[in-house]
């Protein structure tokens, strides 16, 4: 495609006036009917696929989601007549995000083997991007979203791996998933926190469940002070760019890794925003959960109290900070 859709969606916006409904455009490749469409009546892009009838499969849903709405509509009638399907933005507060979705789902669907491919493709990346958009609804991560990624991936990599293996470190990382801790396996869950402030004397835990043992082994919690520097030090990119080197040689782990990595929010077409921020570990230590350990436990809190967040200080956990640390090699391996 020799002009890009965002290209594409500016010159269709362009058009005259008179040009009602949705103006579109077709994209390669031609043995498909695509195009990229820009609806006048709310001045938002969409993505348009025309396919025959018959190649629309009957167990089909399609997704609907507080960022799209996808409607189908029949322009010639019968089994060999025409369908065709409209994916919208549908709120101006994914105005940003909704051309990295269709973008995305472009590149999915062209490379299907036929029409009916093509819709269950299209209807897979939607349900995709439905959990992505109930989860976050900002393109770009927050600073403190950063911190907290860089910490984790770094825990994978610098910690986990090592410790585990490559298959294993990757399928215990639940964090992107919203489960209790940030990583679990054999019995064992590791809650990884990451700062950046100055002094590092406090921990914010916005769930109680995650420091809660119950069920666990072994619960730890982790954390990694930083120092953040501006084009230095091992960018977010550089770090998830690492972990894909040790993951490549298998492709289902790999896949795994990306969609994990999705779900966090990182769209790695916006992987150019976070390759300024570097970091540098200037300490990490593990601390054991167990009886006595400054936290609020879920017996501890009445029926009826919810949403319970509490902040623990790190200089009075002393007595359970585990040395040597359990995930280290023992060499430095600060960033």
């Amino acid at each position: 495609m020799s002009k890009s859709l965002k290209e594409i969606w500016a010159e269709l916006a362009s058009l005259s006036n008179s040009q009602e409904g949705i103006r579109r455009l077709r994209l390669e490749p031609d043995h498909f009917k695509v195009y990229a469409g820009w609806s006048t009546q709310i001045e938002q892009p969409a993505l348009i696929l025309e396919i025959v009838t018959a190649s629309l499969p009957t167990d089909i849903e399609f997704p609907q989601s507080t960022g799209f709405s996808v409607s189908t509509t029949s322009l010639v009638p019968g089994r060999s007549g025409v369908v065709r399907i409209v994916i919208e933005a549908l709120d101006d507060r994914f105005r940003d995000l909704f051309p990295v979705l269709i973008q995305d789902i472009y590149e999915y669907i062209i490379l299907a083997a036929n029409e009916i491919d093509m819709v269950r493709r299209t209807v897979s990346r939607l349900n995709h991007w439905q959990v992505f958009l109930k989860r976050h609804r900002h393109v770009r991560l927050s600073e403190t979203e950063q911190i907290g990624l860089w910490g984790e991936l770094w825990f994978l990599h610098s910690r986990l791996i090592q410790r585990i293996g490559i298959e294993a470190a990757i399928n215990s990382w639940q964090g992107p998933e919203g489960r209790n801790q940030d990583f679990e396996f054999n019995g064992t869950a590791i809650e990884v926190k990451t700062t950046a402030a100055s002094p590092h004397e406090k921990l914010h835990i916005s769930n109680a469940r995650q420091l809660e043992s119950a069920g666990l082994d072994n619960l730890y919690l982790y954390h990694i002070a930083l120092v953040v520097h501006r084009e230095s030090g091992l960018s977010l990119p550089g770090l998830i760019a690492d972990i894909r080197q040790l993951v490549q040689a298998n492709s289902t782990t790999l896949e795994s890794f990306n969609e994990q990595l999705f779900q966090t929010g990182y769209l790695e077409s916006k992987s150019s925003w976070y390759e300024k921020t570097g970091y540098h570990v200037l300490s990490q230590n593990a601390y054991r959960i167990e009886a006595g350990f400054p936290r609020i436990a879920l017996d501890d809190i009445l029926e009826g109290v919810g949403d319970v967040k509490f902040s623990v200080v790190l200089s009075a956990c002393s007595e359970y900070r585990v040395n040597p640390d359990p995930f280290s090699s023992g060499e430095d391996e600060n960033a």
